[in-house]
């Protein structure tokens, strides 16, 4: 199984695991670690990929997930909680050992951590998430709960780069508008017009007052390595999905 684990948590007792798809038993088109059962996987291959992450990173227990809708709501999750059956795209707690996971298969999965309070969060990113500053939206919550942006941490992982992310000039333009200096992540080639994901949450987040050297960034296109990531557009949607995972460990 090949995994990318975060330095940068670990360096401050927090483990951030973004998976590819490599190491799994489900079949093609979502070979092989796909974490997603419809349309193209069985729940019975879903279930042993999972119980092989828990395994290898490992993990305390499963990971709790929502239904994403490309929206901007956050939960709040706590060890009896069961967010699978509600619509959100950001989950967050305070809770050792209970870990928080996103599922991506283009859009950019974001882990933040907040060492002096243990919150930590997973935030699932798209174009939508990004122009509504979702990741914005996350981190001064985290704030009112007592997080310091000046300690903050995060890891935003593998996604569909601007290289191949071609948008409309009405997505670029509510694009733009989403983050200081917006228009230097979003540029046009011919009639084209191509958006950095990664860019344009890196200043949402540096607006707030989060240290450059406390984002971690892998700037890894998803579309451009089909041997280890999925990615919904270069596959026109007959694919699999990953999982970001991140949570305070009692015992790291």
């Amino acid at each position: 199984m090949h995994l990318i684990r975060s330095r940068l948590f670990a360096r401050h007792g927090f483990m951030g695991v973004f998976t590819t798809r490599l190491g799994g038993v489900s079949q093609p088109p979502v070979d092989s670690l796909n974490f997603a059962v419809q349309p193209f996987d069985s729940p019975e291959h879903v279930a042993e990929n999972l119980a092989l992450l828990k395994r290898t990173v490992p993990l305390p227990r499963d990971p709790l997930r929502t239904r994403q809708v490309h929206g901007v709501t956050m939960l709040s999750c706590h060890r009896a909680s069961d967010p699978c059956q509600h619509e959100a795209d950001a989950l967050l707690t305070d809770e050792p050992d209970l870990p928080l996971a996103v599922q991506t298969a283009d859009c950019l999965p974001i882990l933040l951590a907040d060492p002096g309070t243990g919150i930590v969060a997973a935030v699932h990113a798209g174009w939508r998430g990004t122009a509504g500053n979702i990741l914005g939206r996350v981190a001064e919550h985290m704030l009112s709960l007592g997080a310091e942006a000046g300690c903050m941490l995060a890891s935003m992982g593998p996604c569909i780069g601007p290289c191949c992310f071609g948008i409309d000039e009405g997505t670029a333009e509510r694009l733009r508008g989403c983050a200081p200096d917006g228009n230097r992540a979003v540029r046009r080639d011919n009639d084209a017009w191509y958006v950095d994901l990664v860019a344009l949450n890196r200043r949402q987040l540096l607006a707030l007052g989060v240290q450059d050297s406390h984002i971690e960034t892998l700037n890894t296109c998803t579309s451009c390595h089909p041997r280890l990531f999925f990615s919904h557009r270069r596959d026109r949607g007959r694919t699999g999905r990953h999982l970001a995972i991140v949570a305070r460990l009692a015992n790291p």
